[in-house]
């Protein structure tokens, strides 16, 4: 697959749109666990990448972009989970994470 080319050619911090595309493709293709362990890497990259930085003026650019890429990711896979009925998986790796934004949390409770 040439998703996983890019990534091996990509540092660990930059890698997160080609995750979020390789999931994307997984899905498309029926992987739907695969997709599910795809997000779930990308977005404990994310949050290392967040402790390993912080959130220091010269990087705010980039902690704008790395939340708005969390949040889409949060919501693809809950889509990925609503598609499927599966709203009690979706609350627990929600729950797991502790990064599961506010507004997630109160749309797997309305599920």
């Amino acid at each position: 697959m040439i998703i996983n080319a890019a990534l091996d050619q990509t540092g660990k911090y930059d890698q997160g749109e080609l995750l979020r595309t390789k999931a994307k493709i997984q899905i498309a293709q029926g992987q739907i666990k695969n997709a599910i362990e795809t997000y779930t890497n990308l977005l404990a990259l994310l949050e290392v990448k967040n402790k390993s930085f912080g959130t220091s003026m010269t990087l705010l650019k980039n902690v704008k972009y790395d939340r708005r890429l969390e949040i889409e990711t949060w919501i693809d896979l809950a889509n990925v989970y609503s598609n499927m009925s599966l709203w009690s998986d979706a609350e627990e790796d929600c729950m797991k994470q502790r990064a599961c934004p506010r507004k997630l949390l109160e749309h797997f409770q309305l599920h």
